[in-house]
């Protein structure tokens, strides 16, 4: 098992994680959390509370994880939420103060078969065929699965992100600090019909596809938050600290740019609907 210097991370300007792929949890704290009430100077006995962070898509307890350093380093507490079954004992033993979620997580409750078919280390939601009992994903987040052979598979039980967070209460006025999705395609739909407002979260780590990027930012950045970083395949958000006033007509076009980004509408601005190329009207 890879293990990770808490030390040099913390202390020094130039040690890296040996955890993260892009360097996300060492970018999140030395701009978030470094010398704050939630670092390694915490301490209870004068109110301060524990830092909480959410992993879902966590793969493995530490190879690949943008988690453990807070849990590890800094004694944080939080969610680790993973379905592949021969993941879990590793959890078990590796993250103590990890509550390990045995779901996938979509837009709305499902039941999938998830296949190493893609890739050999990490399952995507298959889409090709159904088994007894399991649905259909029909959706842009599963991946179609072509090719000879065969890898192995396995049935989840998907979640809503929602529904995770508020059976482990951390809905308003509890605190998220620092949740990271990495779900193999499906981030859009772990998104869609997410309430923000009704969370405070306040960092946020997505991977992005090159087919989902905007969606994403649609989706993110109309809740509040401000892309901060572009680590590898990585975008990092960041809450804002007052809530965003939109156009009346923000709610349509935001539902138009969701269904076709290359589909715009002609400019709506008083000299526009009043001139020809947005010049002086004749």
């Amino acid at each position: 098992m890879p293990s990770i210097d808490c030390d040099g991370i913390i202390n020094s300007a130039s040690a890296q994680s040996d955890a993260s792929q892009w360097q996300q949890d060492w970018f999140v704290y030395k701009n978030f959390f470094l010398g704050s009430s939630l670092d390694v100077g915490g301490n209870a006995s004068r109110g301060d509370r524990q830092g909480v962070f959410v992993d879902v898509g966590a793969f493995h307890p530490i190879h690949l994880s943008n988690t453990y350093f807070f849990e590890r380093c800094l004694g944080w507490r939080g969610l680790c939420v993973e379905p592949n079954p021969s993941m879990h004992s590793y959890f078990q033993a590796y993250r103590p103060s990890c509550e390990l979620v045995k779901n996938c997580v979509w837009s709305h409750p499902r039941r999938v078969v998830m296949s190493f078919q893609k890739d050999p280390i990490e399952a995507y939601i298959r889409e090709d065929e159904a088994e007894d009992g399991v649905q259909d994903m029909g959706s842009s987040g599963a991946v179609k699965i072509t090719g000879g052979g065969k890898r192995p598979e396995f049935v989840a039980e998907c979640r809503t992100l929602e529904e995770i967070l508020r059976s482990q209460n951390l809905a308003r006025p509890n605190v998220v600090d620092f949740l990271s999705v990495d779900a193999e395609a499906a981030e859009v739909e772990i998104f869609r019909d997410f309430p923000f407002d009704e969370f405070d979260i306040q960092v946020v780590n997505v991977e992005v596809q090159a087919k989902n990027y905007y969606d994403l930012d649609n989706i993110i950045l109309n809740s509040g938050y401000v892309k901060i970083a572009v680590l590898g395949g990585d975008h990092v958000y960041a809450k804002l600290q007052s809530a965003l006033t939109f156009p009346s007509r923000m709610a349509s076009w935001r539902q138009a740019l969701a269904k076709d980004f290359w589909s715009h509408e002609a400019p709506k601005t008083a000299v526009a609907l009043n001139s020809r190329a947005g010049g002086p009207a004749q």
